[in-house]
């Protein structure tokens, strides 16, 4: 081979006895390429001192991002709705499923739901389901208890991307909103409006399933800040009576960070009213014209992260848990309302 000449995918399909195109879709590790081929032509592109042209690649991305999408599949959205936790109840998540939607559609995929709850069976059953339906790709739904473990279900056989902290095990490439930076938003926020005494009082179970972040945030950034009062915590139970009751008496906070966007108005009926005897903000605003001051995620965009990922993790034929799981964190904006005041 002429040393001044570049490599080219015809030379590599020449030396690997295959098709150009078949050059193509292997070195883009694309699933319609057996791993033998693929490996095959691999070993004769290095063999060769095959480079990709630059150019030419940004050609082909701009060409397929002006392409109209041709359907190439479905991917799973894969959930398990109980009697305590159904995701479609949760604003948050269902913006996870629609901005995966909408994404998907310009990948040319649509989204099945396999909710195991609504399937009937168990998570081998929901594998098997998936596969007999020609579903590759999984977009793993947050699980209605923290620390939870799918060992059971096939998970060799499809790319898979889950959102949040609450699956434990496998440890799957991770879409989530950057709590710990949410926490130090907060406190600035409210150290900028004056508050001094600020106080974390979050649901235990939140504090588990957002593995420890915003508690820890909230040690970092409002426990850490030198010259000012830090408060311990409340990590109180879902319905947190007079644990918070107990807390608020003992600490007597000039301002709240909580989990629980209505929390103003259970103050209100104890005789506490925000913002005029504390400030009180959200570490995740339902909508941005919820009346609790907070953080808004970005929900929608977490949804169209995961898809990407997930389908580049299809083209290079990826399956399994990832040797090196990921995690991409999203950051939130800060969204005012009528629970915090100026009090310098």
């Amino acid at each position: 081979m002429n040393g001044s000449r570049r490599i080219t995918q015809k030379d590599v399909a020449e030396a690997a006895g295959v098709q150009r195109s078949t050059v193509s879709l292997a070195l883009n590790h694309h699933p319609s390429i057996p791993a033998v081929t693929r490996e095959r032509i691999e070993r004769a592109a290095a063999k060769l001192g095959y480079v990709r042209d630059p150019m030419l690649s940004a050609l082909a991305a701009y060409r397929s991002r002006v392409r109209p999408a041709a359907y190439h599949g479905t991917l799973g959205w894969v959930a398990r709705t109980t009697s305590a936790s159904a995701w479609r109840a949760i604003p948050g998540f269902v913006s996870y499923f629609r901005g995966a939607e909408a994404c998907a559609r310009r990948h040319g995929y649509e989204v099945e739901i396999l909710d195991r709850s609504d399937l009937a069976t168990d998570w081998p059953g929901v594998g098997r389901i998936a596969r007999a339906r020609g579903i590759r790709g999984l977009l793993v739904c947050p699980q209605p208890e923290p620390d939870t473990r799918i060992e059971t279900f096939p998970w060799e056989h499809f790319s898979a991307v889950t959102f949040g902290f609450s699956l434990s095990h496998p440890q799957l490439h991770v879409i989530a909103p950057n709590q710990f930076g949410a926490m130090a938003t907060l406190v600035t926020e409210l150290r900028r409006r004056g508050y001094c005494r600020i106080g974390l009082a979050l649901d235990a179970d939140v504090v588990r399933r957002t593995e420890f972040h915003y508690l820890g945030g909230y040690l970092a950034h409002a426990m850490g800040d030198r010259g000012r009062r830090a408060l311990p915590p409340c990590l109180h139970d879902t319905a947190p009576g007079r644990q918070l009751h107990d807390w608020l008496e003992r600490y007597r906070p000039d301002a709240i960070i909580t989990s629980n966007p209505d929390l103003p108005a259970e103050l209100a009926a104890s005789g506490l009213v925000a913002p005029r005897d504390l400030g009180v903000v959200c570490i995740s605003k339902r909508t941005p014209d919820h009346p609790t001051a907070g953080i808004v995620d970005a929900n929608a965009q977490l949804g169209e992260i995961a898809v990407d990922l997930l389908v580049a993790m299809l083209h290079r034929g990826e399956r399994g848990p990832p040797a090196l799981p990921q995690r991409v964190l999203v950051p939130g904006v800060w969204s005012d309302g009528d629970t915090v005041r100026s009090v310098i």
